[in-house]
């Protein structure tokens, strides 16, 4: 069996991997001089998910993540684990660059300044058993198969600045997020350290006018009492709803490409491994089925239930996020299964408001 791979970013890198270990050869082609370039990715991963996909955190570039902060301008709660860590953030260009070499000891190919044009898709999938497109939220493949690209609303613009200077939370193992509608409406804004640097950045749907570097500059003194910019990223970041299906015949979508993201966070890391890992395993039994089965029965319902989330979220006015974190606070994490921690989590917040369960209920059935 033989598979192309358009795009070696974590979903590509993670499927040509997956693809070897199950007897594929495979061949991985994008556009890029570089792997782990450009950086579009704050680079952020749940420990069981990064374990789910048969990695063991690295902390030459790991740093861990022990506590999350919640806050908007009225309210602050912590998420904690009993000390344990909760996630990690990574280096994107270091991890990349890691799962590159993993592939090529496996014997896959990387062919970079390999651009593919629509042109190319039909030869392409001549040539191999296999093609999956890894490359990104305006995939070529993806359009390919005839599937639109994800709607304004359903796509957020993320800018990141990189500062070194003194926050005024303590950030140690401890990620911040932000709800303020004002600054980031429809988003929010986040901050962690990692090594010598704040990752300071915030996102926000496409359909809505906002200037992000102004937002962030004329925000950064009610988070540092001195800072220094030292670099920025940016990029887009898919927060759909998941689609009916991630394969065609012998064509599959893996990574933003299949919108495997979780549309409330953001987050695609985890989910580009584990549709890469997984789709590597179906070509190795030698059909996409086993893929669609994974999807349907796993990741679908993963990403339908934080697509509601998201829904939820949107529908909270400035006020009542405050009402949400007052009511979410002393919620403990009890184990690393979200499946098991968001009921807990809206139980604890409809003991202390049933408002808020209401809005809930009717945002989640009008998904």
């Amino acid at each position: 069996m033989r598979a192309v791979i358009v795009g070696a970013g974590v979903a590509g890198l993670s499927c040509a991997i997956s693809a070897a270990l199950n007897d594929v050869e495979a061949v991985v082609l994008d556009k890029k001089r570089r792997i782990g370039e450009p950086v579009r990715s704050t680079g952020g991963i749940a420990k069981r998910f990064l374990l789910e996909a048969g990695l063991v955190p690295d902390l030459r570039f790991m740093y861990g993540l022990k506590k999350v902060i919640i806050s908007s301008p009225g309210a602050e709660c912590e998420i904690t684990a009993d000390g344990r860590t909760l996630g990690y953030v990574m280096d994107q260009e270091a991890f990349e660059n890691h799962l590159a070499r993993m592939a090529e000891r496996l014997g896959v190919e990387i062919r970079l300044e390999s651009p593919v044009r629509p042109e190319d898709l039909g030869r392409l999938r001549r040539e191999y058993d296999f093609l999956v497109g890894a490359d990104g939220p305006y995939s070529t493949v993806r359009r390919a198969l005839g599937i639109p690209d994800n709607g304004p609303w359903d796509m957020h613009r993320g800018l990141e600045l990189w500062v070194r200077g003194r926050p005024r939370t303590d950030l140690e193992n401890a990620i911040m997020v932000r709800f303020d509608h004002a600054a980031a409406p429809y988003g929010y804004v986040w901050l962690f350290r990692y090594n010598d640097v704040v990752k300071y950045g915030a996102g926000v749907p496409i359909a809505v006018e906002k200037d992000l570097k102004a937002t962030l500059y004329g925000m950064i003194d009610q988070f540092f009492d001195g800072w220094e910019v030292v670099n920025y990223v940016g990029g887009v970041i898919p927060t759909p709803k998941p689609l009916g299906r991630v394969s065609c015949g012998n064509v599959a979508l893996v990574g933003d490409a299949g919108n495997f993201v979780n549309a409330a966070t953001g987050g695609g890391i985890q989910l580009a491994l584990l549709s890469g890992k997984s789709c590597g395993e179906a070509m190795g039994h030698g059909s996409l089925a086993h893929y669609e089965r994974w999807y349907r029965r796993s990741a679908r319902p993963f990403l339908s239930r934080w697509y509601r989330i998201k829904r939820f979220l949107y529908s909270l006015g400035p006020s009542d996020m405050d009402r949400l974190l007052r009511a979410f606070s002393g919620f403990r994490v009890a184990s690393m299964d979200p499946r098991r921690e968001i009921p807990r989590a809206v139980r604890h917040v409809a003991l202390r408001d049933f408002w808020l369960l209401a809005k809930l209920v009717r945002a989640w059935w009008s998904a």
